[in-house]
């Protein structure tokens, strides 16, 4: 995603409420964004959605739904702004929409480890190594300073797209 880096909300200047009042549907205007599909909620009670620039390029916006994880949300961000490596799915930022935070996340057409599981059944050993190799690199990047916590590994957190590239989503993420 080529866009500019966005403005980071300071977490201790927004009102802050028990839960989300934000609903994002198909159509919904987020800044410049507008929702184009809306995601099943995640097992941490975030919404997300695919949304388009008026370019068409689609990034992913989540909505956290609590207290809890407007905070999870913050430090994501904070960690993909200190880390530019190709395997990180980088947070652009987070914006305020209707008092409320949004993130702002690189779209990555791809499908999680898990769903590629499915899908084939089981990797050929070079299919495993070469995912392996990537991941090895991605988790050598993310320890190279203190602090480059990336949170629980699953396979659900690790994006595959069709050329074979793998990606480490939700960075930070303390709960799998």
């Amino acid at each position: 995603y080529r866009s500019p880096p966005m403005l980071f909300l300071d977490p201790q200047t927004n009102p802050r409420k028990n839960s989300s009042p934000i609903n994002l549907d198909v159509e919904t205007r987020v800044r410049h964004w507008t929702v184009t599909r809306v995601l099943e909620p995640t097992a941490g009670g975030m919404q997300e959605a695919v949304a388009e620039d008026a370019d068409g390029t689609p990034v992913l916006l989540r909505v956290p739904g609590d207290n809890d994880a407007i905070e999870r949300v913050f430090a994501e961000a904070a960690l993909a702004k200190r880390h530019r490596h190709w395997g990180i799915v980088h947070t652009i930022g987070v914006v305020d929409h209707q008092g409320w935070p949004v993130q702002v996340i690189e779209h990555v057409d791809g499908l999680t480890l898990d769903h590629v599981g499915l899908l084939s059944g089981s990797l050929a050993p070079e299919a495993v190594c070469r995912i392996g190799w990537q991941i090895a690199m991605i988790l050598v990047e993310l320890h190279r300073e203190p602090g480059g916590h990336h949170g629980a590994l699953s396979s659900e957190r690790i994006l595959v797209d069709a050329a074979g590239h793998v990606r480490l989503a939700d960075l930070g993420r303390a709960r799998p």
